[in-house]
C-alpha cells in the first residue's frame, strides 16, 4: 500500500504544482490514475480470459449498437473497479489531505514511471503477440 500512496501522493502533487489551483484536482488526478490502473488490470484479465481461465467476466448489456456495448462493457467491468477503489482509498473523507502531509513528493517522476509503464506495457505485449502469433 505504501507505492500504492507514493504514487498517488505524487500524481496529486505533481497536479497541485503544475496547475497551482485545486480546481477539478480530483477529477483531472482520478482519470490519469484510473487510466493507469485500468492498463493495469486489463492486461492480465484479458490473458486469463483467452486462456480459459475467467469465463465468467463478461456483460452483455444488449445495447443495440455494438461498439456501444463494447465501450459499456469495458468501462463497467475494467474501468469501474478501478475508479471505486480509489475514491474509497484517496478521496473518501478527503483522505489524500492526510496522505499529503504523511509521504513525500518525488518531482513528479514515480507518477510518471507509472503511467508511463502502465499506458505502454500492454501496447508493446499485444504487438508482441501479434507479431508472434500472425
Amino acid at each position: 500500500m505504501r507505492l500504492y500512496y507514493l504514487i498517488w501522493v505524487d500524481c496529486i502533487t505533481n497536479f497541485m504544482v503544475k496547475e497551482k489551483v485545486e480546481r477539478n484536482l480530483k477529477i483531472k488526478c482520478m482519470i490519469a490514475m484510473c487510466l493507469a490502473m485500468t492498463a493495469n488490470f486489463f492486461l492480465p484479465v484479458i490473458f486469463l480470459h483467452r486462456h480459459g481461465h475467467l469465463k465468467f467476466y463478461d456483460i452483455n448489456f444488449n445495447i443495440p449498437y455494438p461498439p456501444l456495448n463494447n465501450w459499456a462493457n469495458f468501462f463497467v467491468l475494467y474501468m469501474l473497479p478501478c475508479i471505486v477503489i480509489n475514491y474509497l482509498l484517496i478521496f473518501h473523507n478527503n483522505r489524500y489531505k492526510k496522505l499529503l502531509k504523511n509521504y513525500p513528493y518525488n518531482n513528479g517522476k514515480l507518477f510518471l514511471y507509472y503511467f508511463t509503464f502502465s499506458i505502454f506495457s500492454p501496447i508493446i505485449f499485444f504487438g508482441i503477440v501479434f507479431l508472434y502469433f500472425q
